[in-house]
């Protein structure tokens, strides 16, 4: 099975969408398709490689979702990542319509709810008896649902980014009008309660890549989360439920895994039982993670044992003020570059403020926390090939001499020939500067996160994890959420359940019901959920989203929405650009 689905995936990724100006056509001629079991799966590969490439390869959805927040930000970096200014306008909410990632995201969105129509109408229109293999009616009705599922999570996306927006059923003819943010929420959460109930209980290794009826009902319960923010009506109680049922096996038997690292491995797939959907990914025939090339220094191939040319951009926002010239390294005030590596004492500089659960994402972190420490691993990597060890560590900071390959990166920029290192602040120190905004980044700037572990290139397993985009985690973590703002007990023994995992001795870090407010479950989102393309989300869900942050003053509430894409709104004049444009 395992062997097939990798096939299929190949033959389907030939077609991937790297050119977003393809022809979209209104559906594939029953002449001279869908001749047997295998070509129907083929058809439905294509709709979720759709979804892998819009969901982890680009970066038009991290953009929106993660550099319009409080935990990542891509800095300009000297002559590098100016990028005509676009990164620091999402970083202060300056962003205009006429911005390549606004539209692209919207055109991408849209172009994955085209392509699920013309699923659901093409396979609506088989008979599944007559087609040479196992296929039943059964299997047809699942098949259609999965389509149905997928549509409902591109509007998920859409209705958080731009409230109005049209619903869509159809695979040709005009654009509909646009319906209202909760009209939009009503038929979506229609589609899925409709649709859930005909998919598979199943573990997602048992059928990886696609969708089951748990991953159905977290993004229903998604919806129901967000619910009081897109409609005004609170459904706390409904997320609550789903969120129950899904921790008690009622759609599929899933288990919280062992460690923090271990839903992202490299086989997470088929070793973590908490992943209840992912996006499929080969690194044969799919490429690096998303998260490699642009968030990693260009040295990183010498600190992981990987291959390719990372960018230098992605990094955490700075948790430290930058050290002052002449007061906190007065010895070397005269020096033209005052913060070497071996004077780099990230506590001994000032921490940021910004209030509860806001900001500072490295220091959200316990020092008693195992993901605070430097990524490596141990184990029999390199012995049998086979296995990924224990990894420690999900961070780069300090001095980039690898406990992986015992080699240490050197500068290239801004510290040519010099040892690199990462710091927790953003300022131009190689030039004795300390001002510290999104424009005053060098190649050090930043710690960077290794969510998905990067193993050497010749281990078997390089760069080959899924992309977790539903896990049971979540499921917690939404029970939680919907018991404090209920006012009622328990979401302290939700988050334990998920936290402990973390420490060596979990006891002094143990939440109880009283510690445990919507601020400090705030900051739990941002622990556990670090870079994982939700943050503004959860932000705007506990308005947060408007407040200051590094190098972000408050900003208006109509920024709690995109603009439509100038693109859009010439072409479609039934859209009202969203307020505050």
């Amino acid at each position: 099975m395992r062997k097939l689905f990798l096939f299929l995936l190949i033959s389907v990724t030939v077609f991937s969408c790297t050119d977003l100006d393809e022809t979209l056509y209104s559906g594939i001629s029953r002449d001279n398709f869908y001749n047997n079991e295998e070509e129907v799966t083929a058809a439905i590969l294509r709709v979720y490689e759709h979804g892998r490439w819009f969901f982890t390869n680009t970066f038009d959805a991290y953009v929106l979702e993660e550099l319009t927040a409080d935990q990542m930000v891509v800095t300009q970096k000297g002559g590098h990542w100016y990028d005509q200014g676009k990164f620091i306008r999402f970083h202060r909410h300056e962003w205009t319509s006429e911005e390549p990632e606004i539209y692209g995201t919207w055109r991408g969105a849209f172009i994955g709810v085209a392509l699920s129509n013309t699923l659901i109408d093409e396979l609506g229109a088989l008979d599944y008896t007559e087609i040479p293999g196992s296929l039943t009616p059964e299997m047809q009705q699942m098949h259609i649902n999965e389509m149905r599922i997928l549509r409902a999570h591109y509007y998920y996306h859409l209705i958080s980014w731009w409230g109005t927006v049209p619903i869509s059923e159809v695979s040709s003819g005009t654009p509909p009008d646009p319906s209202s943010r909760e009209e939009v929420f009503n038929w979506a959460v229609q589609e899925l309660e409709e649709a859930s109930a005909l998919m598979p209980r199943q573990n997602y290794r048992d059928g990886r890549g696609r969708l089951n009826q748990a991953a159905a009902k977290l993004l229903l319960a998604r919806y129901y989360l967000n619910s009081e923010v897109w409609t005004g009506v609170p459904r706390y109680a409904e997320a609550e439920q789903i969120a129950r049922d899904i921790i008690d096996g009622v759609y599929g038997d899933f288990q919280l895994d062992d460690t923090f690292y271990g839903p992202f491995v490299h086989d997470n797939a088929y070793s973590s039982g908490e992943v209840i959907y992912g996006f499929a990914r080969d690194y044969t025939y799919t490429g690096n993670y998303n998260n490699y090339n642009p968030f990693y220094h260009y040295q990183a191939p010498q600190y992981f044992g990987s291959i390719g040319q990372p960018w230098n951009g992605f990094h955490l926002q700075p948790s430290r003020k930058p050290p002052v010239r002449g007061v906190d390294y007065p010895e070397r005030e005269s020096h033209p570059r005052f913060v070497p590596v071996e004077d780099y004492d990230r506590t001994a500089l000032e921490m940021y403020d910004w209030g509860t659960g806001i900001g500072n994402p490295y220091e959200l972190f316990h020092d008693d926390d195992l993901r605070k420490q430097p990524f490596n691993f141990e184990g029999p990597v390199g012995v049998d090939n086979k296995d990924y060890g224990q990894v420690i560590g999900m961070f780069l900071e300090g001095h980039q001499q690898s406990p992986i390959t015992g080699q240490t990166g050197i500068g290239s920029n801004e510290y040519p020939g010099q040892d690199l290192f990462f710091v927790d602040f953003v300022a131009r120190a190689s030039e004795g500067r300390d001002a510290s905004d999104t424009s005053q980044g060098e190649e050090i700037s930043g710690i960077r996160l290794v969510k998905y572990p990067v193993y050497p290139a010749s281990f078997d397993g390089y760069m080959n994890a899924d992309w977790v985009e539903f896990r049971l985690a979540e499921a917690y973590y939404i029970l939680a959420e919907c018991l404090i703002r209920q006012g009622k007990p328990g979401a302290a023994d939700a988050i334990n359940a998920v936290k402990q995992r973390n420490f060596v001795d979990y006891g002094p870090h143990a939440y109880t019901d009283d510690m445990l407010d919507l601020d400090e479950m705030l900051a739990e989102w941002g622990r556990e959920f670090l870079g994982e393309r939700r943050r503004r989300t959860d932000l705007i869900r506990f308005g947060k989203f408007t407040s200051p942050w590094w190098d972000k003053d408050q900003s208006p509430e109509t920024r709690e929405l995109f603009p439509y894409p100038a693109r859009v709104l010439s072409t479609n004049p039934s859209l009202q650009q969203n307020p505050g444009y």
